[in-house]
């Protein structure tokens, strides 16, 4: 899947991630998993991504989706070395 976010909206709305891209995640469901991939996913208030759980509606903390469910990259990266998404999975 791919999202295209309104980047205003978020910027005009002070960066909050009510207002980000939203990943929802089962996180019951071990045979699925998600992983979001985002040059602005920082590890703050002002991650690009909202990250909930589907069954519980539960925000999921910073420290939970980084770098399990939520990898921010880097852009430069991404061009230069074919295989940066596979090194990011493993």
């Amino acid at each position: 899947m791919a999202i295209n976010e309104d980047y205003a909206n978020w910027k005009e709305n002070d960066f909050h991630r009510e207002v980000a891209k939203l990943l929802l995640i089962d996180q019951a469901d071990q045979s699925v998993q998600h992983i979001f991939f985002d040059d602005n996913a920082d590890e703050d208030e002002k991650c690009i991504v909202d990250t909930r759980d589907i069954v519980t509606k539960e925000v999921l903390p910073y420290k939970k989706q980084h770098g399990r469910y939520v990898v921010k990259v880097d852009p430069l990266k991404v061009i230069l070395e074919p295989d940066y998404f596979i090194r990011m999975i493993e």
